[in-house]
């Protein structure tokens, strides 16, 4: 009885070797992606003419927080000068991101700027439940990197996958308000300042 089964195992061993190596083509997966997240980037033509105007009306510094030099995350309706001129820059592209957005926003809510200093960062976080977010690189070199972007859901592996958009000073980012993302730490001399504001 125990050598017969042992055959059996064999035998069937061989049969399904055979099986799979003559219909390989039938039994590859055809994957099939079920979710995407998309990144819309323009660049602001008009942001190197404005820039030293812009930057100039927004302190150097405020000691927000230990590991950001300056934000006015906090502070909406104070210096409104530099947020109306910026808005004034960015309002054709928004413009005209309106035409073929999926949540058709009715105008900006909040606008804030920050300044990084060498190995200054923003920890991992996102701005709600709807809209879109955006974050404009108003200074920036080739040494730094820009926005570090989490995936929404974890692979098979259970791994939450992270990367980034290639990105220059003048370019904006705007992406679904629920996106997890942190501006990592920059090992640069140069301060790195981004503008950021949400569409609702």
């Amino acid at each position: 009885l125990w050598s017969q089964r042992n055959f059996f195992l064999s035998s069937l061993t061989i049969v399904i070797t055979l099986t799979t190596t003559s219909h390989s083509n039938q039994t590859q997966p055809t994957r099939v992606d079920l979710f995407t997240i998309s990144v819309d980037k323009f660049h602001i033509n008009e942001w190197e003419s404005k820039k030293d105007h812009v930057l100039g009306m927004i302190p150097e510094s405020n000691d927000f927080e230990d590991h950001i030099k300056y934000s006015d995350y906090l502070d909406p309706y104070g210096n409104l000068e530099y947020r109306k001129e910026f808005l004034s820059i960015v309002e054709p592209y928004i413009k005209e991101l309106h035409k073929t957005s999926i949540y058709k926003f009715k105008g900006v809510s909040n606008m804030w700027c920050q300044r990084y200093d060498k190995r200054d960062y923003i920890v991992p976080h996102d701005h709600g439940g709807c809209g879109y977010a955006c974050v404009f690189y108003a200074k920036l070199t080739e040494e730094h990197d820009g926005t570090l972007f989490f995936s929404s859901f974890a692979d098979a592996t259970g791994i939450r996958q992270c990367t980034s958009v290639p990105v220059v000073e003048g370019d904006l980012l705007v992406f679904p308000s629920n996106l997890m993302h942190m501006a990592a730490p920059h090992n640069s001399d140069e301060e790195r300042v981004i503008i950021s504001f949400n569409l609702l």
